[in-house]
């Protein structure tokens, strides 16, 4: 849920079994052996030597797969062929044999033998899956508007849930502008003030972001809700006053009228709330890992399900900044995006601060996300 580059922006633009699975499987997820996806290695070294960190993480998802929460978003995912229940029993003998194999090679040789791999159909109708990553920005911020901070973020309003549609647009909601419409709907309803329209944006699209305030203190914000427009992104006509020699983000820094016009095209809408917790909360409820955590269209891929991503993934080497290697690395599929739809986007969380933002800039890449059930007989 980033933009770095034009393109990026561009971008934007088998069988039934006790009820645990469907009839068959449907269009998005076909079933691949190991063999045929190449994986000899699962994953890097690091799901073995943080073991015990990884299956605090998979407690949570299977706590959130017991609840009626789950049951419904599987409900309502229909296009996922495995129930809450297959899910969980599916996360409960891997965080059972990650503690219990007794060397890594004994703990890889088992997961081969009792799970399945699923693949989405991808972007391509043949697996390819297209990566981006997130991350959760740090802002200065202040509780009240000054010269200085003057772009609000807002809490949804206490009446959402009864507003018509079409939605007010962002421009009767924020202004021309991005510093508030005196007599719109969310006059009083600011939750902070940042210091530029970019940042503020950005907590937009990234959908969380910690604020230090001017003063003393510190808030975790997060999604609350959106109006009921589709995600745009820029289209050609408000980068073409660009130069090549900046970001998107140099530019819209200091061309903060740009911004302004190409905000327009861009009605969807993100309310947001103080988060008890200061870690970061996936759309599930529960905390999102630097690394672990990835967000998908939850009506296409099982909600919480564990997953192998493979693809040219970042590594901060010292001395050297971000490094891209292809790399496979244990996933766990925990959140959501308005950006992220279909069976061929999947959008990697790395982590909260400027090294996560560099990380995540870093990903723009087609590979492969092959999802980890027990067998049938097993289930």
């Amino acid at each position: 849920m980033r933009f770095h580059t034009v393109k990026h922006v561009l971008f934007w633009l088998g069988f039934l079994l006790s009820g645990e699975l469907s009839a068959a499987p449907p269009p998005d997820l076909v079933r691949v052996e190991w063999d045929q996806a190449l994986l000899t290695a699962p994953f890097d070294a690091d799901v073995w030597n943080r073991k015990h960190e990884v299956a605090s993480a998979l407690a949570q998802n299977i706590s959130y797969l017991n609840s009626p929460a789950a049951e419904a978003a599987y409900a309502r995912a229909q296009a996922a062929p495995f129930t809450a229940t297959a899910v969980r029993r599916s996360l409960l003998r891997f965080r059972e044999l990650l503690l219990a194999s007794r060397t890594e090679r004994e703990f890889r040789h088992t997961l081969r033998s009792e799970f399945s791999l699923y693949r989405p159909r991808g972007h391509d109708g043949y697996g390819r899956v297209h990566f981006t990553g997130y991350f959760r920005p740090t802002y200065r911020a202040s509780r009240v508007r000054t010269a200085t901070f003057r772009y609000p973020i807002y809490r949804r309003p206490p009446n959402f849930a009864s507003w018509r549609a079409p939605h007010p647009t962002r421009l009767s909601l924020e202004g021309y502008d991005g510093t508030g419409n005196p007599r719109g709907p969310l006059k009083g309803r600011e939750l902070a003030w940042l210091a530029s329209r970019y940042e503020a944006f950005m907590i937009h699209v990234q959908g969380s972001a910690l604020l230090d305030f001017v003063g003393g203190g510190r808030m975790a914000v997060g999604f609350a809700g959106a109006t009921d427009y589709p995600f745009r992104g820029f289209v050609d006509s408000c980068l073409e006053r660009k130069p090549a020699s900046l970001t998107i983000e140099q530019f819209f820094r200091t061309n903060p009228r740009e911004l302004d016009r190409c905000l327009a095209w861009n009605n969807r809408f993100i309310f947001f709330e103080p988060k008890v917790s200061s870690e970061p909360i996936g759309s599930l409820g529960v905390p999102v890992m630097a690394r672990w955590s990835v967000a998908t269209d939850k009506g296409r891929l099982p909600p919480g399900a564990l997953a192998i991503a493979r693809a040219n993934l970042p590594r901060l080497v010292p001395g050297k900044g971000v490094q891209l290697a292809r790399s496979q690395m244990l996933v766990l599929d925990q959140d959501s995006g308005g950006a992220i739809q279909g069976s061929g986007r999947a959008d990697l969380f790395m982590g909260t601060g400027p090294e996560a933002e560099r990380m995540a800039r870093a990903i723009y890449d087609s590979g492969d996300l092959f999802y980890l059930i027990l067998r049938k007989e097993r289930l």
